[in-house]
């Protein structure tokens, strides 16, 4: 399949999934229309990233799947803090509402603006499943796993965190969690740059980054200065992103 139909498909399977969870009518609905709308995010962000390195030299691709990545890292700006924001005012469904709406205009803009690659035909699922018997793709993965695992876990409870440990008030969430999306931003703009020049060890050098800064989290999360300082240098470490693939 021609990698734009492809993307504008995943993003298609995103909003149905999103809109039905505004109108979720009970908890395991939910659960069921969140699991449906994460199923294409991962894929969607992977050809994403291989369009955008096909249209630069070699010595330009971490760049261009960071460039990629600060969709991403702009919506943990604006758009985290602003659901936050509307599901305490006006409730939660339409922050999935808006989301959804969001993925539409997705559609339409990938539609228009994304390079018509044709598909590769000599392109087999067989043959991409047979790199899972290289030892290096598993570590490659696992290193993935762990270090977005630990940055996601700190993100995914910041909200509670702030609320039951640092005592702060509903009204500094947002943003505390803006501070992640700035801290995130920042790496997928800088790191690229040091990527391209020498990826494995600028790898390394993220995830002993990410290590030091996600064992700080428990020791400033009182204070709530500490702990949107801890959140930014959490959120600068996530653009591992932007390096890890290219190992």
């Amino acid at each position: 399949m021609p990698r734009r139909r492809l993307l504008i498909a995943l993003m298609g399977l995103f909003a149905i999934g999103t809109g039905l969870s505004a109108i979720a009518p009970d908890y395991h609905w939910m659960l069921f229309f969140r699991f449906l709308s994460g199923l294409p995010h991962g894929a969607y962000f992977g050809i994403a990233s291989l369009v955008a390195s096909s249209l630069v030299p070699a010595n330009r691709r971490t760049m261009a799947v960071g460039r990629v990545f600060l969709g991403l890292t702009v919506a943990t700006i604006v758009g985290v803090p602003l659901a936050n924001w509307m599901g305490q005012v006006i409730g939660w469904r339409w922050s999935f509402a808006l989301v959804s709406l969001l993925a539409v205009l997705t559609m339409v803009s990938v539609a228009i603006f994304a390079p018509d690659t044709p598909a590769d035909h000599k392109a087999s699922p067989l043959r991409e499943l047979s790199a899972l018997g290289r030892g290096q793709v598993w570590i490659t993965l696992a290193i993935g796993a762990v270090g977005f695992g630990g940055l996601f876990s700190v993100y995914t409870y910041l909200a509670d965190t702030l609320g039951a440990v640092t005592q702060v008030s509903p009204s500094v969430v947002p943003f505390v969690l803006s501070a992640f999306g700035v801290g995130l931003t920042v790496g997928n703009m800088v790191v690229p740059i040091f990527a391209d020049r020498a990826v494995m060890r600028t790898a390394g050098l993220l995830l002993l980054w990410s290590a030091v800064v996600l064992a700080l989290f428990p020791l400033m999360a009182h204070n709530v200065w500490l702990i949107t300082l801890n959140v930014f240098l959490v959120g600068a470490g996530g653009a591992l992103g932007t390096a890890w693939p290219r190992r």
